[in-house]
């Protein structure tokens, strides 16, 4: 059961949703999470027996990916602690708004959480600031909240693709404001539509080198 950058398969017999109206004051920080964004190897968790000893999923998609993740955050959780995968991260495209379940169910299940996001950029953070892509054709950027800082950065991100867009339902980030709230933030090459893996597809290494230089 491999995990895939839209969410992992289900688990056969998920948990039940936690009951309405429990004490919100046990809701976890949900960048608590992403304190140590960098998971560690434990220790007795590899060997020849166990394919994904000291392994965590850094790109996750689940359903507050619309049109791109179908699974719950239980059912994620649930598949990876099967799996005996302790950290997993949520990046949702373009919105945190399944962070604090995650971060709940995570809690509970044992399993270390990463925030995070694959956020759309306007352009490529090697292209000239007047760049315009169509859409489907724009870049996109996942990153990480490694500190409390890190998930307000990304939070504060989010915000600036949606009010900034011109249009409610095509959020996009200017890259410029990458470097300007970097703090606490992991950042990675990100999927397919990436800026640098549609280099690389392309035959493109050196500007692919250079993207990832910036």
């Amino acid at each position: 059961m491999p995990l895939t950058t839209t969410g992992i398969h289900p688990h056969p017999n998920p948990l039940p949703p936690r009951e309405r109206g429990q004490d919100t004051d046990q809701r976890p920080d949900p960048v608590d999470s992403a304190s140590t964004a960098r998971p560690r190897r434990k220790t007795g968790t590899s060997g020849a027996g166990d394919p994904t000893g000291g392994w965590a999923e850094l790109h996750c998609h689940s359903n507050y990916s619309f049109q791109e993740g179908a699974s719950e955050a239980w059912d994620l959780l649930l598949t990876a602690k099967q799996l005996g995968i302790y950290a997993l991260a949520i990046t949702d495209h373009d919105n945190v708004s399944g962070v604090m379940e995650f971060a709940q169910a995570a809690k509970e299940l044992g399993i270390k959480p990463i925030i995070g996001i694959e956020l759309t950029l306007a352009r490529g953070l090697g292209e000239p600031a007047e760049t315009e892509h169509d859409p489907a054709e724009r870049p996109h950027i996942t990153l990480l909240a490694e500190t409390a800082a890190g998930y307000r950065n990304i939070s504060l991100l989010t915000t600036r693709a949606h009010i900034d867009a011109e249009e409610r339902n095509d959020p996009h980030l200017d890259p410029a404001l990458l470097a300007e709230h970097a703090d606490g933030v992991i950042c990675l090459s990100g999927c397919r539509r990436g800026e640098i893996s549609s280099l690389v597809a392309a035959g493109d290494i050196d500007s692919a080198r250079n993207a990832a230089s910036r």
